[in-house]
């Protein structure tokens, strides 16, 4: 909810790779290397996608944290960018499910992909 603008310019003028995440509901203009952006159902109160529609062009991918089958009805389908869909927690069952709607609905840039950070006991 601030700018984030004075600590990503800094880091760019450092020479850092800078990245970042967020839900899309707020839009600021970021000189970023890598923007994922991860829209929320409540996202929809603002915005119809769940997610400021300038964040397509910005984005380096989308992110949807899947939970149960209702959350497949909320991805949006005209994404171009690489669409990851990520089973909650890494549940195994949310994951099977992910590859059974994957395979039903073939995308080239939809990819199943796990907390690897979490496998790794890296929390």
């Amino acid at each position: 909810m601030q700018s984030l603008l004075p600590l990503a310019g800094y880091l760019k003028e450092k020479k850092y790779w800078v990245a970042a995440e967020t839900n899309g509901t707020l839009w600021q203009k970021l000189p970023l290397d890598w923007l994922t952006v991860s829209p929320k159902k409540d996202g929809m109160r603002l915005f119809p996608k769940g997610y400021d529609e300038r964040f397509l062009a910005a984005a380096s991918e989308f992110k949807y944290v899947i939970t149960g089958p209702d959350d497949m009805v909320f991805i949006e389908r005209n994404i171009k960018k690489p669409v990851i869909l990520q089973p909650v927690d890494n549940n195994m069952d949310v994951a099977h499910l992910i590859a059974r709607f994957i395979k039903a609905n073939p995308r080239m840039n939809w990819y199943l992909r796990f907390q690897n950070h979490k496998i790794a006991g890296l929390k």
